[in-house]
């Protein structure tokens, strides 16, 4: 017998159960998704430290646990039960970093290149990388601001999708978001730079350096729109009658899901910006996904008459009386 625990999410605050995705009885993988919990700034996927069977589940979806609270117990079909903790934790480990390291080493990496004045570097535009996400590469799907934004401190700035946990990328400073490095669909990894920041600083006499850095900087963040814009215009080229919903495309990356459910919306061709979450504070659930395909599916097929063109066939007339 093993134990599953809540690993650390690199926060002493509670995490909550948004998913359970197996029951008891059920035989489970090593690596196969058991429950997902989500803390302020992280959604994550606990797996299997084994292959075994489920004999019992101690929590529930809602229930606020905290680290190393029990999650389930797994009769093991190996004897190597005791590193179930060890491999439970591990998986947190990218998470913790993004939390607590990771962001501290985004921020003092400016530090540290500069050996000139503190001030000027602190009002001057900043490159904020990739911070430790568990070693895997990551998903790019939501680019949480805009260019020419504020930026408040702990402003979710990005949200990183790998396979195992949905990540959101908070700011470590305030200031104006001067554009982003990377895009939706884009793989990232640590290191990688993803955004620009002009941080706000105390002096004013140094602002008026980065003040014209950051004309240019603004006057190309135009010339980056056209290829935005242009993802739409490609997407809406088909004319089947479930491709409208691709128009609000960008919907699905505001939602409240986990990786497993995006990825289920997306093997399915869900936007999941249409679908009514049931889950606990709006969180989007599998059977919230099946739901929507199977009320979609039960909808009428609207059919146009003969020709397309959407009008009722005129009636048949007899013209033998004139002739």
């Amino acid at each position: 017998m093993a134990d599953v625990l809540v690993p650390d999410m690199g926060s002493d605050d509670p995490v909550d159960i948004a998913e359970i995705l197996v029951k008891e009885g059920d035989s489970v993988q090593e690596e196969d998704s058991l429950v997902v919990i989500e803390s302020a700034k992280a959604s994550l996927e606990v797996p299997s430290p084994a292959a075994g069977k489920i004999v019992k589940i101690h929590a529930s979806v809602g229930q606020s646990l905290k680290t190393g609270d029990v999650l389930m117990t797994i009769e093991s079909s190996d004897s190597g039960s005791s590193e179930t903790t060890e491999v439970t934790d591990n998986q947190a480990n990218g998470i913790d970093s993004v939390m607590e390291k990771g962001t501290e080493e985004r921020h003092d990496a400016p530090e540290s290149a500069s050996t000139g004045d503190v001030d000027v570097l602190a009002n001057a535009d900043q490159t904020f990388n990739i911070p430790d996400i568990g070693g895997d590469a990551a998903d790019v799907i939501e680019l949480s601001l805009k260019p020419g934004d504020q930026v408040k401190k702990d402003d979710t700035l990005i949200v990183l999708e790998s396979a195992k946990a949905t990540v959101e990328v908070p700011a470590e400073a305030d200031g104006v978001l001067v554009k982003y490095e990377v895009n939706v669909g884009d793989s990232v990894s640590e290191g990688k730079p993803f955004v620009v920041i002009s941080v706000a600083g105390a002096k004013s006499a140094p602002a008026e350096k980065p003040a014209q850095q950051e004309a240019p900087k603004q006057a190309s963040a135009p010339a980056a729109a056209p290829q935005q814009a242009s993802a739409p215009a490609q997407t809406a080229a088909p004319a089947a009658p479930l491709n409208t919903n691709s128009l609000d495309v960008n919907l699905s990356s505001d939602v409240h899901a986990g990786p497993a459910v995006r990825r289920l919306a997306n093997k399915l061709g869900v936007n999941l910006g249409l679908v009514s979450a049931t889950g606990p504070r709006g969180r989007i659930l599998k059977e919230d996904v099946h739901a929507f395909v199977k009320s979609e599916l039960s909808k009428p097929k609207a059919t146009g008459a003969a020709g397309g063109t959407g009008l009722p066939a005129l009636p048949e007339m007899d013209f033998s009386q004139h002739g």
